[in-house]
């Protein structure tokens, strides 16, 4: 089963200790799409610098830090790949509040939804999408400040330039000491019935993810990811097969009322609940939770929305995506 400490902050694991550790060692490589591969290159010395300074800075709007479990102030990111997207991330887990990441292509309806599901009281963007953004924000009464990250245009006002409030504060912030359990990001479905459903995550989730990527991508020595995955170094694959559930990981496929079937029978793919990837629940949606959740004999699991069956040799096999509580 994975371990980690009781104390546990994302932002302060995947930049600061590395800072830490080596300040000058390789954080970040952009290559710009202007046809000449230019490149812009970022330490972890400047990560933790300017994701400290961005903390400061939502510090100083008042925001509402994450207490006892109950989740801080959402922070969205609606940017493409690229250095300030990482900051503004890390610099929102660092502070204890809750990441919203955003696709740069939804419209504004998906925008909307989101953004006003969640409460977000922060929004850090780029030019490219903000003319979205202005279409919608009269409909976003918690939305208080939006950040640019390349410049606010002089003839536009209500609008913060994210890197002049940088240069503004300084880079020295003491993280907060979030729990492990403490909620961190929320994910926002797009694979289930009616609007997306915002899965809060916690701190712990990054931790609980790790195995199953080094599994996939042959490292040997949305609710509830990564926990199936196969190697291609340790067996060959087959068609139909989804692989093997990640240590630290106990998934199996189980019936209606929670009971664990046998090899060879189709149910429901679950996990058993805890788990360190496993969803906090759904945002603001204690019935939605509730639905993806089934309590059988040996305990409490998450059903993963599909089904399959576990073949006599292990590996668990797809057959469809459709069964939820009851069914």
């Amino acid at each position: 089963m994975l371990v980690c400490s009781r104390v546990f902050n994302i932002g302060v694991d995947v930049c600061d200790r590395l800072a830490a550790i080596d300040p000058e060692s390789l954080a970040i490589i952009e290559v710009a799409e202007d046809g000449y591969g230019t490149e812009r290159r970022t330490n972890y010395g400047q990560l933790k610098d300017l994701s400290d300074r961005f903390a400061t800075v939502l510090e100083g709007l008042g925001l509402a830090r994450t207490v006892d479990g109950i989740a801080g102030d959402r922070v969205a990111v609606l940017l493409s790949q690229r250095l300030e997207t990482a900051v503004a991330h890390i610099a929102a887990f660092k502070g204890g509040f809750v990441s919203l990441p955003l696709f740069t292509l939804f419209g504004p309806e998906a925008l909307l939804h989101r953004l006003r599901d969640s409460g977000a009281r922060v929004l850090v963007t780029d030019s490219d999408s903000l003319l979205q953004v202005m279409q919608i924000r009269d409909q976003l009464p918690a939305l208080q400040h939006v950040f640019l990250v390349d410049g606010v245009p002089e003839t536009t006002s209500g609008l913060l330039d994210f890197h002049a409030e940088l240069a503004a504060v300084t880079s020295e912030y003491i993280p907060v000491p979030t729990r492990a359990d403490d909620p961190a990001v929320i994910i926002y479905t797009s694979g289930t019935p009616g609007n997306p459903k915002g899965a809060l995550h916690a701190h712990r989730v990054l931790l609980g993810h790790l195995p199953g990527v080094e599994i996939s991508h042959n490292f040997l020595p949305a609710e509830c990811n990564m926990i199936v995955s196969s190697s291609s170094a340790l067996e060959a694959p087959v068609p139909g097969i989804m692989g093997r559930p990640v240590p630290g990981h106990h998934v199996d496929v189980i019936s209606a009322s929670g009971e664990v079937l046998d090899v060879e029978q189709v149910g429901a793919i679950a996990v058993r609940a805890p788990d360190p990837v496993m969803f906090l629940g759904y945002w603001n949606n204690p019935e939605a939770t509730d639905e993806k959740l089934i309590t059988g004999p040996k305990g409490r699991w998450l059903l993963t929305g599909d089904r399959g069956m576990r073949r006599s040799y292990g590996r668990l096999r797809f057959v469809d995506s459709q069964l939820m509580k009851g069914e």
